[in-house]
């Protein structure tokens, strides 16, 4: 991204629709990882943009397991 948000800005883009799936942030399991999220969100506040972010995997592989009796 670091090679386009001035091209968004001179483009007149004021928001940028992106999106974070659980293995961004958990590549390794009980590993969590928002460093690149985290330079992301402070690029398009640098570049004035406002983010709005799809979130895949609330549910680590798309499913819910629910833990029987507790």
């Amino acid at each position: 991204m670091r090679t386009v948000w001035h091209k968004l800005t001179e483009a007149s883009v004021n928001t940028v629709l992106g999106s974070v799936t659980w293995e961004q942030i958990e590549p390794e399991e009980g590993k969590s990882d928002f460093s690149e999220l985290d330079q992301v969100i402070l690029d398009a506040r640098g570049h004035q943009l406002c983010l709005v972010l799809l979130w895949f995997g609330s549910f680590k592989n798309g499913s819910l397991n629910l833990v029987q009796g507790a």
